[in-house]
């Protein structure tokens, strides 16, 4: 008996320490491409964010930065970006320290590109929530990040914000994984010189 409770607690045991090795990475080819769903040129720079924490930084080793991209001479109008490392507290417009870091390179890299005349910051939900709800906090997620940009010395003239709430899925919202990938903040090249 012991011997039998010995070997179910390593497998237990085995499995928790192994599952978020296998959340990383694409899930198996099943989602849709951009060109599938009929999107606009999107540079995702991560495979999905693991659903369980890891005990590193899995943001500092696994995502390009986002000043990389926003410094891409290649960069031009309506091109968009998602904020991988942006973490708002759950149900929330509170933006976590967490993101501070990538925030504040984002802010250094639009003041370092004086022909990016105008960028969309766009805020978007999952599908689960009532639509009221889902707008509300896409909008209010979308300013807090516009609020922060300009605190970092961004001008505002430059920058705008808008909430989607959840008409632009880029994802099913049947699987966690997939309403991850649905919550987000992007920005979007609007005028590029």
């Amino acid at each position: 008996m012991y011997k039998t409770k010995f070997k179910l607690f390593n497998f237990v045991l085995a499995i928790l320490l192994f599952l978020p090795i296998f959340s990383f990475g694409q899930f198996g080819g099943d989602l849709p491409t951009d060109e599938e769903l009929n999107l606009p040129h999107y540079y995702y720079s991560s495979p999905i964010r693991p659903l369980f924490s890891t005990g590193f930084l899995e943001s500092e080793l696994l995502i390009d930065k986002i000043s990389d991209k926003v410094k891409d001479e290649a960069l031009k109008a309506g091109d968009a970006f998602r904020l991988d490392r942006l973490f708002f507290k759950a149900d929330s417009d509170e933006i976590q320290s967490i993101s501070f870091t990538m925030l504040n390179e984002l802010a250094q890299a639009i003041k370092e590109r004086d022909d990016i005349k105008k960028i969309e910051i766009g805020g978007f939900t999952n599908g689960l929530p009532p639509t009221n709800y889902c707008d509300q906090l896409s909008e209010a997620r979308a300013e807090q990040v516009y609020e922060y940009l300009i605190s970092k010395n961004v001008d505002a003239d430059r920058l705008a914000y808008k909430g989607y709430g959840k008409r632009q899925p880029i994802a099913g919202d049947k699987t966690p994984e997939g309403r991850q990938l649905n919550q987000r903040v992007e920005i979007k090249i609007l005028d590029l010189d």
